[in-house]
């Protein structure tokens, strides 16, 4: 830093994310200070929503593809979800601690702008209704 260049506070990872969906124009709701919901409709999977969070210095977002007692867990759906990881390109596809199948993107809070946040909704809705459309055959 040059001499005479004051340090500019550093603006923490969830305000820079609630001035993030603020300014997309989602509708949301913020259940608590990490966490946004965002409702999202896709032509195969219907009504979902999205999920925002941070933690620490992580954005995490993401949804639910399919719920636990939706998905047999037998080889052919667990191939499929295997499958389907391999075959979207940036996005994390799998099962989580709860069981149900996601789809999500994490990225540093420094460098998620406006323009990232967009680019990542619309990976996360499209990989959603995607992942969906692939193993809703198998589902309960």
């Amino acid at each position: 830093m040059w001499a005479g260049a004051a340090a500019q506070p550093r603006e923490s990872a969830e305000a820079k994310v609630a001035r993030l969906v603020a300014g997309s124009g989602y509708a949301n709701q913020h259940p608590n200070a990490k966490a946004w919901v965002i409702p999202a409709k896709g032509p195969a999977i219907g009504d979902y929503r999205v999920f925002v969070a941070v933690s620490g210095d992580i954005v995490v977002i993401g949804a639910v593809v399919a719920q636990k007692r939706q998905i047999p867990l037998t080889p052919a759906v667990l191939q499929e979800l295997l499958k389907c990881n391999h075959d979207v390109d940036y996005a994390k596809i799998g099962l989580d601690s709860d069981g149900d199948a996601f789809v999500r993107i994490e990225i540093s809070s420094r460098i998620l702008d406006a323009q990232e946040f967009k680019k990542i909704m619309d990976q996360v809705t499209a990989a959603t209704d995607a992942v969906y459309s692939r193993i809703k055959p198998f589902l309960l």
